[in-house]
């Protein structure tokens, strides 16, 4: 699957992730075997909690997404 168009905004200080864009509707399945999720319909985002992927184990399941690191 290629996921050249998701993207995930990753705050490691609370274990959060979001994950957005084109993409992620064909990744949901995927991205719900990250931690406690939900789907936020305003924003089309998932939301992870208690995310602790490493930036190296996040690309080897989802080849090609954009990361992004607020602390």
């Amino acid at each position: 699957m290629s996921s050249d168009l998701l993207q995930v905004v990753i705050d490691r200080a609370n274990k959060t992730a979001i994950f957005f864009g084109t993409g992620t509707f064909q990744a949901k399945e995927i991205i719900k075997t990250f931690g406690n999720y939900k789907f936020d319909s305003s924003r089309k985002a998932w939301i992870i909690s208690a995310f602790n992927l490493s930036n190296e184990e996040l690309q080897g399941k989802l080849p090609g997404i954009s990361i992004e690191e607020n602390n």
